[in-house]
């Protein structure tokens, strides 16, 4: 069997996180710890746990804040991290979700890899935007706008609103107000609830390659699709 690799842990971890923040979900290392064993054989906790942290810590779950609980673990107290939106009271992660215990890692278990449906010659994709406030942008279609650097630059223009994304070395003047925003997962790039308020409420955004940028707008296109659960971008037809 292949040994999993300590960028497939961080890979799958990342996809982990970007469900439970796009889903608003309260969670631990715990939680996601185990929900990473449904794919990858053979992690731990003790894998997993500080992937966790360290990807909070660098702001990688967006406006989410941190509050340490206790939890029941094998009979016995202990304190454990919760994660949530600052809108969410801790105590909504109730007893029951409390008293967990590590499952023991999978043999054999298949790798999940997500799939965007973005292909080499896609031109525009939805952005679908989470319960966390966070737009995601398919990196597949940012790679198709010659994208793919650690880092991009984001302009953000309020009137009209639009969001230009631009490659962090890029040389048109308008980029060098660009916010500079690195990767977190290994098929999105998170755009911050900041950035997506510059659109009115509840409307659907999409992202076209335009020149050598990507732009992001509103759309009034009624065939866009979504998948919420993973918040996967999909082609624009």
């Amino acid at each position: 069997m292949t040994e999993v690799t300590h960028e497939e842990m961080e890979a799958v971890t990342a996809r982990v996180l970007d469900r439970f923040t796009a889903a608003a979900m309260l969670f631990t290392a715990l939680d996601v710890s185990n929900t990473v064993k449904e794919s990858l054989a053979d992690v731990r906790h003790r894998d997993i746990s500080p992937l966790v942290r360290q990807a909070f810590e660098r702001g990688a779950m967006g406006s989410y804040a941190s509050t340490q609980i206790d939890v029941n673990a094998g009979g016995k107290t202990v304190q454990a991290l919760l994660y949530h939106l600052p809108t969410q009271a801790p105590d909504l992660y109730d007893e029951k979700m409390r008293t967990q215990l590590a499952r023991p890692p999978k043999k054999g278990a298949d790798k999940k890899v997500t799939d965007a449906q973005i292909q080499d010659e896609t031109v525009s994709a939805s952005v679908p935007v989470g319960q966390d406030g966070r737009g995601r942008v398919s990196r597949r279609l940012l790679a198709n706008a010659g994208l793919d650097g650690d880092e991009v630059l984001v302009v953000v223009s309020s009137d009209p609103p639009l969001l230009k994304i631009f490659a962090e070395d890029a040389e048109a003047e308008e980029a060098e107000d660009g916010e500079p925003v690195s990767f977190e997962h290994p098929d999105l790039l998170h755009l911050s609830a900041q950035m997506v308020a510059v659109f009115p409420q509840g409307v659907q955004l999409v992202a076209r390659v335009e020149n050598e940028c990507v732009v992001v707008s509103a759309t009034t296109t009624a065939a866009l699709t979504f998948d919420l659960n993973g918040c996967i971008p999909y082609p624009v037809m």
